[in-house]
């Protein structure tokens, strides 16, 4: 059974956010009376963004002017924590905490592939994979009923039989038709080549609330700037970052998304 997700004894709105690939997402639906149901649900999505910071708190503006929600009606934030691009995880769980904290609403994360495993309807085992570049993959294997099977890893392909040994057979999710594997037949579907909205709200209801200041991105493997710097990249590849340019990021982040959600709240 879900958990209540709102405040003060009151219903009010679940807003969902999830960046960790290159399709955006941002969902919000009022939580019913036993806080185990979504009513009211309204979606956004965009496609092919490499740099989700602006994009993202637009499609927040957009999504709740839609649904005539204000800022301070929003009772519980769930964003997706990853595995996923660094910089477009990084971005989402940024912005989620500057609500939370902005409006007092409560955190809850969720993964970005059991996200894709949720909007599957297949019932036995749902293997869910995001390319993670460079020849690896982001890779979990969920049961029909949401156990975690195999629990989320960053291997090479090369492994991937290896690593599915314990389960044989099952369906496989992802932008992956490259990937052939017996025992699993490839389902393709928005909702499940990619994490969905709709789907981050659903999880959200059967997870507990987090402590904001203390959440981290679940990457399952440095960013590139480390692997650079350790000598782990290939030569003459660009940095895409580097410590120093990083924090300066993270700054300019932070207070953009401060100032937007200030802005919203006093709409």
């Amino acid at each position: 059974m879900g958990r209540c997700v709102v405040k003060g004894g009151a219903v009010g709105w679940l807003l969902g956010i999830d960046t960790a690939t290159r399709r955006g997402n941002v969902a919000i639906a009022r939580v019913n009376d036993s806080g185990t149901l979504l009513e009211d649900v309204h979606l956004r999505s965009y496609e092919g963004a490499l740099d989700h910071a602006e994009r993202l708190l637009r499609e927040v503006d957009e999504l709740l002017r839609e649904a005539q929600v204000h800022p301070d009606e929003i009772t519980a934030v769930a964003v997706g924590v990853g595995p996923g691009s660094f910089t477009g995880v990084r971005a989402g769980v940024m912005a989620a905490k500057g609500l939370a904290f902005s409006v007092g609403a409560r955190l809850i994360p969720v993964g970005s592939l059991e996200t894709m495993a949720r909007a599957c309807q297949h019932p036995g085992p749902r293997l869910t994979l995001l390319d993670a570049r460079r020849g690896e993959l982001f890779a979990a294997v969920y049961g029909g009923d949401g156990a975690v099977l195999l629990a989320p890893e960053h291997l090479p392909r090369s492994v991937l039989p290896a690593w599915l040994a314990p389960v044989p057979s099952g369906v496989l999710l992802g932008e992956v038709e490259d990937i052939l594997l017996p025992g699993f037949v490839l389902v393709r579907s928005p909702e499940t080549d990619l994490p969905g909205g709709l789907a981050l709200l659903e999880l959200a209801l059967t997870r507990s609330p987090v402590d904001a200041a203390s959440l981290e991105p679940s990457y399952l493997r440095p960013p590139d700037a480390m692997l650079s710097s350790a000598g782990l990249l290939p030569t003459g590849r660009p940095r895409l970052d580097s410590a120093s340019h990083g924090r300066d990021e993270r700054i300019r982040a932070r207070a953009s998304v401060g100032a937007f959600w200030a802005q919203l709240h006093c709409r």
